[in-house]
């Protein structure tokens, strides 16, 4: 899975197959940040996965054009208001506990980017 250039040398696209996992975003001066697309995100999973994931669902900031904004999103179970449409988890300078976790939505994110309804994943 080499990640693949997107739209300019600091953003970055993870392929699975003809999918895409997500994204890296290294457009900040040292600092870089690791993206999960909108998707079905279900089940049972570890605690401290959980408690990862929900510390970085990120609220919209409204980046413009003719994206439908801040959407209220369930997540592994728990519900969050104006969550970003096509970024919900997004790990800023991830240290390396977090790595572990984003690991494990790596390999979640496989099972699930079929059905992704994200504008990105495919």
């Amino acid at each position: 899975m080499t990640p693949q250039m997107w739209f300019d040398p600091t953003i970055w696209r993870i392929p699975y197959g003809e999918y895409y996992l997500g994204g890296i975003f290294m457009n900040r001066p040292g600092r870089f940040r690791v993206c999960f697309f909108r998707g079905s995100y279900q089940g049972m999973h570890d605690e401290n996965f959980l408690k990862s994931i929900y510390d970085h669902v990120t609220p919209c900031i409204d980046c413009g054009g003719e994206c439908p904004k801040g959407k209220p999103e369930t997540i592994f179970g728990k519900r969050f208001e104006n969550v970003c449409f096509q970024f919900p988890i997004q790990f800023e300078n991830p240290d390396g506990s977090t790595v572990e976790y984003i690991k494990d939505l790596i390999e979640y994110w496989k099972t699930i980017a079929a059905d992704s309804d994200s504008w990105h994943a495919r």
